[in-house]
């Protein structure tokens, strides 16, 4: 076992929170001495213990002269909790290795200073995969909006819908848990009224036999959002952005109605801004095509998945999304397979 092979190993506990513990980063933690794994940790919400708290306090042995691998820079400053670096010093750990230098301005290159002033060594092994892991994280940091994921599934004819907009299940049983499995990752979900009142989803996380509520945002630009949607129940909370003159469905605590500008080019960006400002790094969206079309040819995702399923829908169906051709893709598009169904993932920012 190696640095990079703890650090995995840290990722992975960071992985069982991500999507949860927004507006903080995910983040896990191994201890290690002489190639033997003491204790481990990882962050599981705002207010919580940090990663390295929890694994410093968990262990069953004394851990002077330990390795601490973190996937994120350590903080170093009082914020909820206390600084993890007061704790790897009290704790006499001997070298800290992480694997993300945190974008906080109050710790970025701090945590080295104070923790190699007290004899510590501390290094930063960068991984590809830990990069992946707090790109959202990061591009909140530069630019205090969430990383928008948009995805939409098309038919081997290019259509979305059966005749009318009626809903199609199209993609199989992988492909849809893929979804899923996005839509835990993520720390908010984003639709549309118009999506609601076709297909009246949940827009919950369905995996494994359990359901888990996630924070659901909703653009309703024309005051439509029907009274009875199964998603104003099955939401942790719903974040309703609607015109000024629109009328609130529901007195629910759990619903907040936040008006939209008049003008139709300043809304995207507003939105934006608000979910920025509440702490959403990430932002998954499940909508129609007309809205999908306007996100991916206005510069408004930074990365998109097209599922494509092995059926026909015929000439009657509703077509796909009319997407205008780009040279803004950071990186060549990639094609991955679920069973019988394809998805083209593009990044548009790295």
């Amino acid at each position: 076992m190696n640095d990079r092979d703890y650090l995995l190993q840290a990722l992975a506990l960071a992985q069982l929170a991500q999507g949860q513990t927004y507006p903080n980063p995910a983040v896990g933690c191994v201890i290690v001495r002489e190639g033997e794994v003491l204790a481990t940790g990882y962050h599981q919400g705002p207010g919580t213990l940090h990663a390295e708290r929890i694994a410093l306090i968990s262990a069953q042995e004394e851990v002077s002269g330990a390795t601490a691998y973190v996937t994120l820079e350590p903080c170093c400053h009082t914020g909820r909790t206390p600084p993890c670096t007061d704790i790897l010093i009290e704790k006499k750990i001997k070298r800290v290795v992480f694997g993300f230098y945190d974008p906080n301005p109050l710790v970025k290159g701090k945590s080295g200073v104070i923790l190699k002033e007290k004899g510590i060594v501390c290094e930063h092994v960068a991984l590809e995969e830990i990069n992946l892991f707090y790109r959202a994280y990061a591009h909140w940091w530069r630019t205090k909006t969430p990383y928008v994921t948009a995805k939409i599934a098309l038919s081997a004819d290019y259509k979305v819908a059966g005749p009318g907009g009626q809903p199609v299940a199209m993609t199989g049983e992988a492909m849809n848990r893929f979804t899923h499995q996005q839509r835990l990752r993520a720390d908010c979900l984003l639709t549309t009224s118009k999506t609601v009142v076709r297909d009246d989803p949940k827009l919950n996380v369905r995996l494994d036999g359990e359901e888990r509520a996630k924070p659901v945002v909703i653009i309703d630009r024309h005051g439509e959002m029907p009274i009875e949607s199964q998603v104003l129940q099955t939401a942790q909370r719903v974040l309703l952005f609607q015109s000024v003159s629109a009328t609130s469905p529901s007195e629910s605590t759990r619903i907040e109605i936040i008006p939209l500008p008049k003008e139709l080019y300043a809304q995207w960006p507003f939105i934006l801004k608000t979910l920025g400002e509440r702490g959403f790094h990430h932002v998954w969206v499940e909508a129609g095509p007309t809205f999908f079309a306007y996100l991916y040819n206005h510069g408004g995702v930074n990365e998109a998945y097209l599922y494509f399923a092995p059926v026909v829908l015929g000439s009657g169906a509703l077509p796909g999304p009319n997407l205008l051709s780009s040279t803004s893709e950071s990186q060549p598009p990639r094609w991955e397979y679920f069973e019988d169904d394809v998805c083209l993932n593009i990044v548009r920012e790295p």
